[in-house]
């Protein structure tokens, strides 16, 4: 019986987005590069037959040299990317499960200082945290139970991120809330805080379902269930307030048809899977402060470049933009060609 290849080879690198003084680069066009997939017979397969169960790729993260996805709702999937371009499967393991034929581990997040990764499980109401040993290998170090708190429903956990003082942030799709949570003495992750409310008025949410955070700590969630992107900040004093949003359900560029996920790179473009439209659209804030969709790109279909509802994103440090192609099982890659702006 064949085993499964991952084939990734990369036909193109691409050196970082930069800002000159002149004018500044913006993305103009989106093109496909490689995917991460299923492949069949090979006889020079690296992985075992038990790597068959490869499908339906969910969350997806980029830190160094590594990109994490989940897949079966119940595989962290970590690959190197070498310095010619080429991936290979680092390790994988599964998350445990108090029932795992039901397991739901739907994103991922990477705390860039320490490494440790966290797992949300939507149907168990909890976040798994995962250290890096010096082996390289990754050890369950502990969980994040949500029960006990004072919401309208159990946690529907999804979306996080870890911002620059170890403060992790989820998304409660279930309440339409963003939780906060702080390591305590122990070192024991507890509630801390927690923003939003369900509606579709300013500063509420219809089932969220992701965050991330740009180099100036604001926080962008997509609001799903009402079709857009709402911004975020910390105050001073702890708390956290509102700054704007952008989008409304449709078709048309800038707008959306249930966003999932996104991701911000460090260039600050807004990459978000527009999985109802199965497309990714990028956007960028102008000197207005308003935010300009710039690139849109995808279409439904099993082709390359087409997906079959995207989820996660993830861009690298040479501007690679990595989507989960949920039902094609694959991820997909994708090299973004520049034009300067004066």
């Amino acid at each position: 019986m064949g085993k499964i290849l991952f084939s990734f080879l990369l036909l193109i690198i691409i050196q970082p987005l930069v800002f000159s003084a002149d004018g500044e680069n913006l993305i103009k066009s989106v093109g496909f590069v490689s995917a991460i997939e299923k492949q069949g017979d090979s006889k020079n397969d690296q992985l075992s037959v038990d790597d068959r169960k490869y499908a339906q790729p969910y969350g997806i993260t980029f830190d160094d040299n590594l990109l994490y996805s989940i897949v079966n709702y119940k595989t962290v999937q970590i690959f190197e990317k070498n310095k010619t371009g080429v991936f290979k499967l680092k390790t994988k393991f599964d998350i445990p499960s108090t029932n795992p034929e039901q397991s739901s581990c739907q994103y991922i997040a990477v705390d860039s200082t320490n490494k440790n990764l966290f797992i949300s499980n939507y149907i168990e109401h909890t976040i798994y945290i995962y250290s890096r040993t010096s082996s390289g290998a990754y050890v369950n170090t502990g969980k994040i139970k949500t029960d006990g708190l004072d919401l309208v429903n159990a946690v529907g956990a999804k979306g996080l991120t870890v911002d620059k003082s170890g403060l992790l942030y989820l998304v409660d799709s279930d309440n339409s809330v963003i939780l906060v949570f702080k390591k305590n003495a122990r070192g024991e992750y507890e509630f801390n805080n927690q923003f939003g409310s369900l509606g579709s008025g300013k500063k509420q949410f219809v089932f969220p379902s992701d965050i991330a955070m740009d180099k100036n700590n604001n926080f962008y969630i997509t609001d799903t269930g009402n079709n857009r992107i709402q911004i975020w900040k910390r105050e001073a004093s702890g708390g956290y307030d509102f700054v704007s949003s952008f989008g409304s359900k449709g078709t048309a560029q800038g707008r959306f048809y249930g966003p999932n996920s996104i991701f911000i790179d460090k260039n600050n473009y807004i990459y978000i899977s527009d999985t109802g439209n199965n497309r990714v659209q990028i956007f960028k804030q102008n000197a207005d402060g308003e935010y300009d969709a710039i690139v849109r790109f995808g279409t439904y279909g099993t082709e390359y470049g087409k997906f079959g509802d995207p989820v996660g994103i993830a861009v690298d440090n040479d501007g690679l933009i990595y989507v989960a192609d949920f039902y094609n099982d694959r991820i997909q890659i994708f090299t973004p060609e520049e034009k300067q702006v004066d």
